[in-house]
């Protein structure tokens, strides 16, 4: 960057870029002071236990991305609610404000594309079905085993709001893809065989990590007519509609027939998007540069004067 021999005020661009140099200089406090700290915990690595799943829904799971378009095929779910002993699927989504007490680590998909690394835990000798209201690991115990230390490096690609046990009574349950449960590597080997003979919903630690061997730039999709849960497949925009909200921003989710969907490797330039995009507001874009592009434009009534002079020639 060319140094320049005289300040220059404080526009309100060169306040953005400010701020997106202090997001890398300083990101980990970025981060913690605009998540929610309840529904964002983890931060440090805690205990859970861990479910598997054959995949993501169609067209695509919680977060809003189809299976194929993710960075990494090893991805987990968070839950949705933090509800203990409830197991109500009377509550809603996304979870407002005023319910922050049942939201879970999720975050109404505040947390969707940042990684996590699982360790692979105890495993359970006993019964360990998830059933409400009842014991994890019961009539048996957890043991150590040779598995117990693997680990692996995951993607937040979706949701889990299930009415059992996992999603409802553990906030730290971790559900992880199944094909990824003997990708769990010890040192540089793969362990192989943990699965199915070997993991009855073992425990797991786990945080958030950094995202790993980053490259390139953000991709950023929205689903075109999408409604608040359900939408069509993604397409690619340059830029979001002004009412659309990123899962990393602190707004409502998109409710007005958009869904952001941020795929994103590096957290510092997404936060420094978004402080442009809320620093400073779209202007429209004046008629004279829309005459001879082909974008489908919104009918408007005709103008008061004839386009040849409105524009000046």
């Amino acid at each position: 960057m060319q140094l320049l021999s005289t300040p220059r005020p404080l526009t309100r661009r060169r306040t953005v870029r400010l701020l997106a140099a202090l997001c890398c200089a300083a990101l980990p406090v970025l981060g913690a002071a605009t998540r929610p700290s309840a529904a964002s915990a983890a931060a440090t690595e805690v205990l859970g236990n861990a479910t598997h799943f054959d995949g993501l829904g169609s067209p695509y799971g919680g977060c809003g991305l189809p299976q194929r378009e993710l960075d990494s095929q090893d991805f987990v779910a968070l839950n949705v609610f933090n509800t203990p002993g409830d197991y109500s699927g009377s509550y809603p989504r996304p979870v407002p404000d005023s319910r922050a007490s049942i939201k879970g680590v999720f975050d109404n998909g505040r947390n969707c594309g940042r990684w996590v690394k699982v360790t692979i835990g105890d495993y359970c000798t006993g019964t360990n079905d998830g059933a409400p209201g009842q014991a994890f690991c019961r009539n048996g115990s957890w043991v150590a085993d040779t598995y117990e230390g693997a680990t692996l490096t995951m993607l937040v690609a979706d949701s889990c709001a299930d009415s059992n046990a996992w999603c409802r009574d553990d906030p730290n349950h971790l559900d992880l893809a199944t094909d990824s449960l003997n990708r769990f590597r010890t040192g540089t080997t793969p362990v192989g065989t943990m699965y199915p003979d070997h993991w009855n919903n073992r425990h797991v630690s786990w945080s958030f990590v950094p995202a790993p061997d980053y490259s390139g730039d953000i991709r950023i999709g929205f689903l075109r007519g999408a409604q608040r849960y359900l939408g069509s497949p993604t397409s690619s925009v340059r830029r979001p509609p002004a009412e659309a909200a990123s899962p990393y921003g602190s707004g409502t989710p998109p409710t007005r027939g958009w869904a952001a969907n941020v795929r994103t490797r590096s957290p510092c330039r997404q936060a420094a998007r978004e402080a442009a995009r809320r620093t400073t507001p779209p202007s429209p874009t004046p008629p004279a540069a829309l005459e001879g592009h082909r974008l489908p434009l919104p009918r408007r009534a005709p103008p008061a004067t004839p386009p040849a002079q409105r524009n000046g020639s």
